[in-house]
């Protein structure tokens, strides 16, 4: 068995033998047990074991353990050794599995850093180890080109590209033709004129995109045939690799970007830039696409002629210029970028929205270095198998398309969002909180396929990522509590728009409108939402809260976490909770049978001990009243003694007039009624349940005669109709002669015979006039502090 063999000593008798060939699967079993609970990291610690046999009469032996245990070093290991010996080898093994486990979580994070450190000093050895070769760059491409020609000669290599030419050649009247075919949808595609919507748009856009596609695909089968007829056969492994990345590849790149930025059609542009930026974009992308294709083409052809890694270092230095040329045009395209994804739109755009949008490019620069220096780390590990299939240029590219994906959730959304219901601020308010929400989700959904493509890109099972310091628990369960998270936050965001939804039709189909002016002129007694709308804000936050409460526990529960104790706990919380704050548990409880008896809703006027305003805001625990002069005044429910509603099916005003007591009763009777009818014509007549009419004589007193008039209208309407009442019936009376009655103080003078002073004035009167004068003098005087 070479290094792995196995030293006897000579105290082991025959008898030993058989028996030991006679347990041999069962030493096989436990010796197995003990290499699944081993490590690498304890079985390279354990070099050579010492075993004793503490049987009598057994002298103690050596076992050399193998470097490579395999199946069959195991079986042939276990037919030698005694029982004793694979008890204490068993015994050993869990010892080195109970040192390594006891090691502190400190050690775990510590290797992750020394491998980042290695990766890093792997990777400036490698850097110097290029530039250092750097006048040698192109020994590996002369290797493969010698390699690629010597066997051919020249004649067999210019034979080689005449014939793809001729496959190119045919390749591309064969396009021509088919595309030739459509001739209807090419003459619409180039007298198109301006769409009116992203209908029309698409059906431009995706035309020519099916036109240049089925052109490319008719290419790339002909020019595929034509190879395998024409190429011989050595070069039909080099020529398809030629074909597709620098022909159709690239071509297929074009087709796609000028779907989406239309460099010379800007009325059909799909993305927000402007003409410089979508022309610079479609150039720069064309040409790095080139670029990598030329970097794939030319490190394929080394490894196909036997060129090795350490010369190859042609193809590095392409793969440095790629990334330089995409970092540049980030760069230099960075105000289009912004401007890309903040949309047509900018005053839908949020503040956070905004500076994202500008982040995004200093974030795509830093992106494409950090993408770079993580190639490099795989390289200098010695994983090329993660960069077989180019992954790393189609996760850069994919990453770098955010803002091509967020203008397509955009697009979408607003052509997808339902038409905004009924007209006011409140409705336009749901209108937009409906886009959002529809965005937001959008944006969850391509972030999920984002990361579920790039985890089948680079070929990641997130159960692996136990060994990655993440904890085995959460490892193992890591997709499960990503598809919980998003769950939870999917289902946040359709109870919220449902909800909002919901509330806006309410509030809509009951007249509010945020921007009119408070009905008669301030004073208060609107008509209040529907039940519906005051309830809804209280189950909003409470399916919120349930959502989020469910989510972290099928999260914990997914970990492993027992949740039975935290229910308990929570319960005992809430126990105590109810203890201790009996005065909040009384305000709920007061308030949900508020709400349970539909006393008041939001937007009612009411009254409670005093207390007058509009309900402007109900919680858990108080209702927030907004008096008409402003003051808000917030009152637990369980101090509202009594609560007085004047916002109810109808209200009923009745105004006094005072009229002289030589007054024509029945004429005023027959003016009030007049004036039921003028009314009834105003605008206003919708909100008058019941017309203004005469109630009689109401009362007498000592300056004249109360007479009386009343009508009903909706709550909230009474004060513009009263203010209107009251000016027609003041014009009425004037133009019929009648005068309101107003108080009047007469006083009876004595006759001139009694007694005149030389002017003419009576005594009585120059007494009360010297009387007057007196008094006026005391006030000025108190109120100078001065005698007069």
């Amino acid at each position: 068995m070479g290094s792995g063999a196995v030293n006897w000593g000579s105290g082991l008798t025959a008898n030993d033998g058989m028996a030991n060939s006679s347990v041999s699967i069962l030493r096989f079993i436990i010796l197995a047990l003990a290499l699944v609970f081993g490590t690498a990291g304890a079985s390279a610690q354990m070099g050579l074991t010492t075993l004793s046999d503490s049987s009598e009469g057994e002298e103690t032996t050596t076992v050399e353990m193998p470097e490579n245990l395999t199946p069959e070093t195991v079986r042939e290991l276990v037919s030698r050794l005694s029982d004793q010996q694979v008890r204490e080898l068993l015994l050993q093994r869990l010892d080195a599995v109970a040192n390594q486990s006891s090691v502190p979580q400190e050690s775990e994070g510590r290797a992750a850093l020394d491998f980042l450190g290695e990766s890093f000093v792997l990777v400036g050895l490698l850097l110097a180890d290029i530039v250092m070769d750097l006048p040698r760059v192109f020994t590996g491409m002369h290797q493969a080109v010698g390699s690629f020609a010597e066997p051919r000669g020249l004649n067999g290599v210019l034979t080689m590209f005449a014939m793809m030419a001729v496959a190119i050649a045919v390749g591309l009247v064969v396009e021509i033709i088919v595309t030739r075919l459509a001739t209807k949808w090419r003459r619409q595609i180039e007298e198109a004129k301006a769409p009116e919507g992203l209908k029309e748009t698409l059906e431009v856009l995706g035309k020519r995109l099916i036109l240049e596609l089925v052109g490319l695909f008719a290419f790339f089968i002909v020019t595929r045939i034509m190879i395998e007829l024409l190429v011989p056969a050595e070069d039909r492994q080099l020529v398809p690799v030629l074909m597709v990345n620098l022909v159709v590849v690239p071509r297929l790149f074009a087709a796609i970007s000028r779907f989406l930025l239309a460099p010379s059609r800007p009325e059909f542009r799909l993305v927000q830039t402007d003409d410089w930026t979508a022309r610079f974009l479609f150039r720069n992308q064309l040409y790095i696409v080139v670029l990598a294709g030329v970097s794939i083409v030319t490190f394929k052809f080394q490894m196909m002629h036997g060129v090795s890694l350490d010369d190859a270092t042609v193809s590095f230095w392409l793969e440095v210029a790629i990334f330089v040329w995409i970092a540049y045009v980030l760069y230099r395209a960075r105000h289009g970028l912004t401007s890309m994804l903040i949309g047509a739109e900018e005053n839908e755009v949020t503040p956070t929205e905004k500076i994202v949008a500008q982040a995004y490019p200093w974030f795509a620069v830093v992106l494409v270095l950090l993408t770079w220096v993580l190639v490099q780390m795989i390289i200098a590990q010695g994983r090329f198998d993660l960069l077989s299939d180019a992954q790393h240029y189609t996760t850069l590219g994919l990453l770098l398309a955010i803002p091509v994906l967020d203008t397509l959730v955009r697009g979408l959304v607003r052509h997808l969002v339902p038409p905004m219901r009924g007209q006011g601020i409140v409705a336009e308010a749901a209108y937009q909180s409906t886009k959002r929400s529809y965005v937001r989700i959008g944006r969850a959904v391509v972030i999920v396929a984002t990361i579920v493509v790039l985890a089948d890109i680079w070929q990641i099972d997130f159960t692996d990522l136990a060994h990655a310091n993440l904890g085995a628990r959460i490892a193992a369960n890591f997709v499960e509590i990503l598809f919980i998270l998003a769950c939870g936050y999917l289902i946040w965001e359709l109870v919220s728009l449902w909800l909002n939804r919901k509330l806006a039709d309410e509030q809509t189909a009951a007249g509010i409108d945020l921007e009119a002016e408070e009905p008669g002129g301030g004073e208060g007694g609107g008509v209040g939402g529907s039940r519906l709308s005051t309830v809804l804000p209280l189950i909003k936050v409470a399916s919120q809260v349930a959502i989020i409460t469910l989510t972290v526990l099928i999260v914990l529960g997914n970990l492993g976490v027992d949740i039975t104790p935290l229910l308990a706990g929570a319960g005992i919380i809430g126990l105590a909770i109810g203890f201790g704050a009996q005065t909040l548990v009384r305000d709920i409880v007061s308030g949900l049978f508020f709400l349970f008896d539909d006393a008041f809703r939001v937007g009612e006027y009411l009254e409670i001990d005093g207390t007058v305003g509009t309900v402007e805001r109900i919680s858990i625990r108080s209702l927030q009243l907004r008096h008409h002069q402003g003051p808000v005044h917030t009152i637990p429910y369980g101090e509202i003694p009594k609560v007085t509603n004047n916002s109810r099916d109808w209200v009923i005003v009745k105004l006094k007039f005072t009229v002289p007591f030589d007054t024509d009763v029945n004429k005023v009777k027959k003016l009030f009624k007049q004036i039921g009818k003028d009314i009834m014509e105003a605008p206003y007549a919708e909100d008058i349940i019941q017309t203004f009419k005469s109630q009689g004589v109401y009362d007498v007193n000592d300056v004249g005669i109360i007479v009386r008039g009343k009508f009903m209208a909706k709550p909230g309407k009474q004060w513009m109709i009263r203010k209107d009442v009251y000016a027609r019936v003041q014009k009425i009376f004037a133009e019929n002669g009648i005068e309101f009655a107003r108080r009047e103080v007469r006083v009876k003078m004595p006759d001139a015979e009694e007694g005149q002073d030389s002017t003419g004035t009576t005594g009585a009167a120059a007494a009360a006039q010297a009387a007057i004068q007196e008094q006026v003098e005391q006030e000025m005087e108190a109120s100078t502090g001065k005698p007069g």
